[in-house]
């Protein structure tokens, strides 16, 4: 026979068993969804901070990865670091605009890292380093997006 319960001042609920411990599937349950996920989105807010800052005071850095044909690469840049800065305090202060502001900024700066890539790719001076520093960088645009995402209150 089991028994739910919500603890106070807990948002996890946990399944009892008769004599009311918890079964060791739902002490992992509760673990994993705890601690280690909620603290993802101020780890991406710190790299949002860090990166929106370095736009703003050495916005060369981030001009080859404005995709060719867009007006403005300079305003391009100082708005998308300022973006990179609201969207970081947003994280660090778990409202609850900013993990879908962050997920629509990712998605708003893949073009930039995927012409960037090309770019490096196709120059045959380029530093290897950066060729694959470059490439690698796409596919971690999905494990952010489900970072920043994780600081959302779920139920259990």
């Amino acid at each position: 026979m089991q028994r739910r319960l919500v603890l106070a001042g807990s948002r996890v609920r946990h399944r009892l068993n008769v004599f009311g411990a918890r079964s060791a599937t739902t002490r992992y349950a509760a673990r994993v969804r705890g601690p280690d996920r909620r603290w993802l989105p101020l780890g991406v807010a710190a790299l949002f901070a860090g990166s929106g800052v370095l736009h703003l005071i050495r916005p060369d850095i981030f001009l080859p990865l404005v995709p060719r044909g867009l007006p403005a690469p300079d305003a391009i840049v100082a708005v998308s670091g300022l973006a990179e800065l609201a969207c970081a305090a947003g994280l660090a202060t778990r409202q609850p605009w900013a993990g879908p502001a962050s997920v629509a900024l990712l998605i708003a700066v893949f073009p930039g890292n995927v012409q960037f890539a090309l770019d490096q790719g196709a120059d045959p001076s380029a530093d290897p380093r950066v060729v694959a520093g470059a490439w690698l960088r796409l596919p971690l645009q999905v494990p952010l997006i489900w970072a920043v995402l994780q600081g959302r209150r779920t139920r259990c």
